[in-house]
């Protein structure tokens, strides 16, 4: 937490964004970087790399030994730094696990919408 607490407010915005990957999910630096800016979060990639690589250095990402794809760096969040970025993240988005959490409940447990619109939200 140590090294998550340090960060600048900025690496702390990029850093909780990688919520978005499971556990154990290996990731593309490139990728990341491209999600930052699509998001507003970093305006360059340059300035995304070096986010990256300073998350790095603070051992919130790691790489993965050996990757299925040659010559293509890949990097996970260990299962702990995952849980962080969960509560790191809880603060700035809602995260829906479940489709019954998008549905208005009435006081009773009862659905107020038809099951058959409920399926048609899911697809």
């Amino acid at each position: 937490m140590l090294s998550y607490n340090d960060l600048p407010p900025d690496l702390k915005l990029c850093f909780a964004y990688c919520a978005i990957y499971a556990k154990n999910y290996q990731f593309c630096k490139d990728q990341v970087i491209h999600l930052w800016i699509a998001n507003g979060l970093v305006q360059q990639f340059r300035s995304g790399n070096k986010y990256f690589l300073e998350l790095r250095s603070r051992s919130l990402f790691e790489m993965v030994p050996e990757s299925s794809e040659r010559h293509v760096e890949k990097f996970l969040m260990h299962d702990l730094v995952n849980d962080l970025a969960q509560i790191a993240s809880s603060k700035l988005c809602i995260r829906w696990k479940r489709m019954k959490d998008l549905i208005c409940w009435n006081k009773d447990g009862t659905c107020p919408i038809p099951w058959e619109k409920v399926v048609a939200l899911r697809n």
